[in-house]
């Protein structure tokens, strides 16, 4: 699901516009926090990916364990977190 995110969002950013990739976990996932787990590392994998000069913003689910997504607010290539 996040490297179709990303591939979407090279589309997006290929026109000028900044992509919102929208990786989400469901709410009701049994193991939310394990899900959020691998979403994180998939997510800071593809964002290293990025060349340098790519941004984007995601749009998440509000994590279990609060600044959870603290590594993506911080990283160099988003823009914005937003829930």
């Amino acid at each position: 699901m996040v490297k179709q995110q990303f591939e979407y969002g090279a589309q997006i950013e290929a026109h000028g516009l900044v992509p919102i990739l929208e990786p989400e976990v469901l709410i009701k996932t049994p193991d939310k926090v394990g899900a959020e787990k691998m979403l994180l590392a998939e997510l800071h994998k593809d964002l290293n990916a990025l060349p340098d000069m790519s941004r984007v913003m995601l749009k998440l689910t509000l994590p279990e364990v609060p600044d959870f997504y603290r590594p993506l607010v911080d990283h160099p290539r988003v823009l914005r977190v937003v829930a």
